[in-house]
């Protein structure tokens, strides 16, 4: 990321956010839905998901589902550090080693369905994604949505940018 453009942008939680536009603007931050508003409306329907290879869930399992969030930004060893202790991860790869693309696996059960995701570096080093699989195993799924945002808040927290959250299978 242009390192001119990191120091202008900051991520910020909500209160801070309202706070600097009180100081800034003399007026309260408007409601998230009018925030929205500024963006145009999301697409009527979301586009299908991308279908690369064997689209077959694994034995046992209803539905396997693959998503890689997308994030800019820089992740420092702290950073890392914290996600790795957030996540009980354990790092198998050294962030100072730019030939190291993935830095740190995490598996999960929950309620029979199988989660598990993995740190990477994207495109040389430019990003950064998480790669989550999910392996369903009852007709609900609304852990998955609930998974997504959790680890995008958490990264949120390490400074990275989300860009996109992509569904493969």
């Amino acid at each position: 990321m242009d390192p001119v453009l990191r120091k202008r942008v900051t991520p910020v939680g909500r209160s801070a956010a309202a706070t600097l536009y009180r100081d800034l603007c003399g007026a309260d931050l408007p409601d998230e839905d009018a925030l929205r508003e500024c963006f145009g409306a999301p697409p009527s329907q979301p586009p299908s998901p991308l279908r690369l290879g064997d689209s077959e869930s694994r034995p046992g399992f209803r539905e396997t589902r693959v998503y890689r969030i997308l994030f800019a930004g820089d992740l420092s060893p702290d950073g890392l550090a914290a996600l790795s202790e957030a996540w009980q991860m354990p790092i198998t790869g050294d962030l100072a080693d730019p030939g190291v693309r993935t830095l740190g696996p995490v598996r999960r059960q929950a309620s029979g369905d199988a989660v598990r995701w993995d740190l990477r570096r994207v495109a040389a080093g430019a990003a950064w994604g998480l790669d989550v699989t999910c392996d369903l195993l009852g007709d609900r799924d609304e852990a998955v949505g609930v998974l997504l945002r959790g680890l995008t808040t958490q990264m949120r927290r390490q400074g990275m940018i989300p860009v996109t959250v992509d569904r493969f299978r």
